[in-house]
């Protein structure tokens, strides 16, 4: 409107100027409203925020991820040095960063090529107690077959072998966080977990922890156990082989608690609990009935009168 006062040579009536004003006030109220409209610098900045940290975190997790994908394949590699222990062998082993494993018998420490200062894992199959030393820059972690056992300094036993249900950790000093898939449990000084195949993790009860974890003391526990089950376990802590005649006996149960050092007090525990006897059928050790006592005869009965 302006421009075309200017170009004919129009006079600025006081409406005209008026009706301008009105114009230009309404195209900046439209102009105002439009930007109050858009996204507000703030709210950009905290979506810039949360998309950083999501994909910050989201990198994070897979390279943690991927560390603990690496160390599970190193453990279980095939150029692992294996320390294998014999039956009535209990074995110390002594790691390059100073942690100790007490290896019980029958079992098998895996310890990876390159084991060190950023490699601190190693697993297990049997059962073991582990001396972490502290001080170290990575976690100590344990493989046991379904379970991840992560620590510092601390003091604790894995107990996995062939014939066992379940995992089992019980911590004696310190403390450690046990891993099983998704599931995280920390565990303190005296407190033990069971972590059974494709189940959720639960504490042990007092059996389960004394069984897992009696032999560190020097002590074999067995509770309510059959009598089949024991038997490789005579062998496994005592080096002994013996047999059962019968297989309808197999099935006794059998609750003891004995020193390694005695297998006379197992094999008293074993026939206290089922009733059997331990002898000898030629050169075998065997658990058997118990004979039955010898029937008085007549020519008994007349010596005892005479």
């Amino acid at each position: 409107m302006h421009v075309l006062h200017a170009l004919h040579g129009e006079s600025h009536s006081p409406q005209a100027l008026a009706e301008a004003a009105a114009l230009s006030r309404h195209e900046a109220a439209q102009h105002i409203a439009v930007v109050e409209r858009s996204v507000p610098v703030w709210k950009v900045a905290g979506v810039i925020v949360l998309v950083g940290g999501a994909l910050f975190g989201a990198v994070a997790a897979m390279n943690y991820l991927g560390a603990d994908a690496k160390i599970a394949s190193a453990v279980n590699a095939a150029d692992v040095r294996v320390v294998p222990s014999l039956p009535a062998q209990i074995g110390v082993v002594t790691l390059d960063d100073g942690s100790k494993v007490r290896l019980a018998p029958e079992s098998k420490l895996s310890i990876p090529n390159g084991f060190g200062p950023e490699l601190r894992a190693v697993k297990i199959d049997g059962a073991a107690t582990f001396e972490v030393a502290p001080g170290q820059a990575k976690n100590f972690q344990v493989y046991a077959r379904n379970a991840v056992v992560v620590a510092k300094g601390t003091k604790f036993t894995v107990r996995n072998y062939e014939g066992d249900p379940a995992t089992t950790v019980v911590v004696q000093e310190g403390s450690v966080e046990v891993r099983a898939g998704d599931q995280k449990q920390a565990l303190a000084a005296g407190a033990s977990l069971v972590v059974p195949a494709g189940q959720p993790a639960r504490v042990a009860t007092t059996a389960e922890s004394d069984e897992a974890a009696g032999w560190s003391t020097g002590t074999l526990t067995i509770t309510n156990r059959p009598l089949r089950d024991v038997l490789p376990q005579l062998r496994r802590w005592y080096g002994l082989t013996v047999s059962v005649p019968q297989d309808t006996l197999l099935s006794r149960p059998v609750t003891l608690r004995a020193s390694l050092d005695s297998s006379r007090q197992a094999i008293r525990g074993i026939e206290e609990s089922t009733g059997l006897e331990f002898g000898y059928i030629g050169p075998n050790m065997v658990f058997r009935e118990r004979a039955a006592a010898v029937a008085k005869t007549p020519a008994t009965s007349a010596k005892k009168r005479m």
